[in-house]
C-alpha cells in the first residue's frame, strides 16, 4: 500500500481532502491510502518516513 500525507496549518480541511481522496482511489481499485495532519505534528511522522509521498500546503511554513 503506499501512502500519502498532506501537511497544512490547521490540518481540518485537509483531513477532509484526504478522507475524500482516499475514497476515490479506493473506487478506482488503487491501493493508496491518504492522511492529513497539522504542521506541528509534521516534523516527528517525516522523521520516521511513515509515508511514501508528502504534500504540503503553501501556507505552511516548515
Amino acid at each position: 500500500m503506499a501512502k500519502a500525507l498532506i501537511i497544512c496549518v490547521a490540518g481540518m480541511s485537509s483531513s477532509l481532502m484526504a478522507k475524500k481522496t482516499t475514497e476515490y482511489f479506493e473506487k478506482q481499485g488503487k491501493d493508496i491510502q491518504v492522511d492529513a495532519i497539522n504542521a506541528n505534528e509534521a516534523k516527528k511522522v517525516i522523521e520516521n518516513k511513515e509515508f511514501d509521498l508528502y504534500l504540503v500546503s503553501p501556507q505552511a511554513k516548515m
